[in-house]
């Protein structure tokens, strides 16, 4: 039995990980003009990544006079917005050219949708991800929403952004300087910090609760508000950062897989996964119908918690729940330690010192490898395992002294304790801690269908926490 549990639970890790890792499937040329197609969008970035493009090259004239052309193909009039930018994030200067087009809506008001993707590249490869992808992705939701009988209802702004690999410097020429920037009520960025995976909604404006709410109606997303959490402590950047100074609602997509062909000479139509691509532009088709139908500006709301369930989709409540949920959990794991009661003190000590002693060796690990990227599964995969041998080296110690069910309830007061710190410091986060204590404790407890309940609680927790766990080290870090 308990062989069959541990080969189930390994099943339910592998649907989590094989979740965040792939894409979903190219859309054909032949789908109807609607739609959005990824093979369409990849004759795009044939064009745009034949050879590499930075900024002052012939090759970069190149993309631009080709992005124009087809904006023109579309009957959008493009606009070449020329201007000396100085860059607020960074000690940078710049002459850009920012290609701008108006796809014109029937609402008076004047408010705006903008979709947002950098056409310069770097010099090390052809940018076929970055940001080729995202710019081939635009062209093909421009011509689908061109393709719609009904006009949308407000308008959408197309930004091809120049100088976005120098510092940010077409962005903040746009910001400071384009009268369009007064009348954008929404922006949507798309970016590439890899050439495969999913494309991950890691990054958004102040106030997040009402976007997060609306990317619900893209379906299928990936994201997480301890990847926003994360992300903010950083030092990285995006065009994004210089958009932020609109003070609007802001979504920021990026896929990350493949981190080792980032900013190389891999970085190139082979390498690109038009998977990838078709992410990128299910939600950027998806969001742009829906920014523009709704009324802007929209509502100004508080921050969010969020995260995304398979079947379910993304979750989405106010980060104000965050402590209250904690405090459900830390009453729930209450009333188990009360029933278990002998040996609770030495399960928690002993999940502690694992989580600890876990998190120092998984760090340790993850420092002396030093292989490429292309070896980060392997990494993890030993970490992982590292981890594990840890676990049940501390479960052996804990049940000399204590027993299984006070092991588990010691080890859930241990989580529900820090969901309660978590939740007081950082709500965004807070949900890795509060639900798979809620659901482990209420298995826990139940007198009929224990067992039934304790694998749906095993089955939402590895979903929540494997994808994460994959998501951030392998991902998006590239371990």
């Amino acid at each position: 039995m308990r062989l069959a549990s541990a080969v189930g639970l390994v099943l339910l890790a592998m649907l989590a990980v094989l979740r965040i890792a792939r894409p979903p499937a190219p859309v054909p040329a032949t789908a109807p003009d609607v739609e959005f197609s990824a093979e369409r969008a990849m004759g795009h970035v044939e064009e745009i990544a034949t050879r590499p493009h930075p900024l002052g090259t012939a090759d970069h004239d190149r993309v631009r006079d080709y992005i124009v052309g087809e904006l023109g193909s579309l009957q959008l009039r493009a606009q070449i917005q020329r201007a000396t930018a100085i860059g607020t994030r960074y000690q940078s200067a710049g002459r850009v050219e920012n290609v701008l087009a108006w796809l014109p809506g029937s609402s008076p008001n004047g408010k705006a949708v903008l979709l947002v993707a950098h056409y310069d590249g770097v010099g090390a490869g052809p940018a076929a991800a970055d940001d080729g992808a995202g710019c081939a992705a635009m062209l093909e939701t421009l011509r689908a929403l061109r393709a719609r009988k009904e006009p949308l209802k407000h308008d959408v702004i197309a930004l091809f952004t120049d100088g976005e690999e120098s510092g940010l410097l077409g962005a903040a020429a746009f910001v400071r300087e384009h009268p369009w920037a007064k009348d954008v009520a929404v922006v949507l960025n798309f970016e590439a910090r890899g050439t495969t995976g999913r494309s991950f909604m890691f990054e958004t404006g102040p106030g997040n609760l009402d976007a997060a709410r609306a990317l619900r109606t893209a379906g299928d997303v990936t994201a997480g508000s301890v990847f926003t959490t994360i992300y903010r402590t950083l030092h990285n950047d995006t065009d994004l950062s210089e958009l932020a100074l609109l003070d609007t609602p802001a979504l920021n997509f990026a896929f990350a897989d493949g981190v080792e062909r980032y900013h190389t000479s891999r970085d190139d139509l082979a390498h690109l996964n038009p998977g990838s691509v078709q992410h990128h532009g299910d939600q950027m088709l998806a969001l742009a119908a829906t920014f523009a139908n709704e009324d802007l500006p929209r509502p100004k709301t508080g921050e969010g918690v969020f995260f995304d369930l398979p079947v379910i989709g993304l979750v989405v409540y106010p980060d104000w729940l965050s402590i209250p949920l904690a405090i459900v959990a830390l009453l729930l794991v209450g009333a188990l330690v009360w029933r278990v009661r002998s040996g609770v003190v030495v399960g928690a000590a002993v999940s502690l010192a694992l989580i600890l002693v876990s998190a120092f060796a998984a760090r340790g690990a993850g420092m002396m490898f030093t292989r490429a990227g292309t070896w980060s599964g392997l990494n993890a995969l030993g970490i992982v395992l590292l981890v594990l041998a840890i676990g049940a080296i501390c479960r052996r110690a804990a049940i000399r002294w204590s027993s299984d069910r006070a092991f588990h309830a010691g080890g859930l007061a241990a989580l529900a304790v820090l969901g309660v710190v978590v939740s007081i410091l950082a709500p965004g986060v807070s949900y890795l801690f509060v639900w798979p204590v809620i659901f482990a404790a209420t298995a826990a407890l139940a007198t009929h269908w224990r067992a039934v309940l304790e694998w749906l609680s095993a089955a939402i927790v590895l979903l929540i926490l494997a994808g994460f766990a994959y998501a951030t080290s392998v991902v998006m870090l590239g371990l």
